[in-house]
């Protein structure tokens, strides 16, 4: 059990280190958002969804959700 879930902690950290490198190379790129409300909301993460927040932010933005009821697309 021990060598399970260190095995998976290694799998996350190493997740985060490709996700985190791969986030600072495209900082030097230009980035196309498919909508402009969708620029400073993704803006931080170059782009790509990655926190929960970011999903609840564009349903309240894009569809007019409130922020509680945007929780149920996560």
């Amino acid at each position: 059990m021990t060598l399970s879930l260190s095995m998976r902690y290694t799998d996350r950290v190493r997740w985060r280190i490709f996700l985190f490198t791969s986030l600072e190379s495209m900082a030097n790129k230009k980035i196309t958002y498919p909508h402009p409300d969708l620029e400073p909301i993704l803006q931080p993460t170059y782009g790509v969804l990655i926190y929960q927040e970011q999903i609840m932010q564009i349903a309240h933005q894009i569809a007019g959700f409130s922020l509680g009821g945007s929780r149920h697309f996560t």
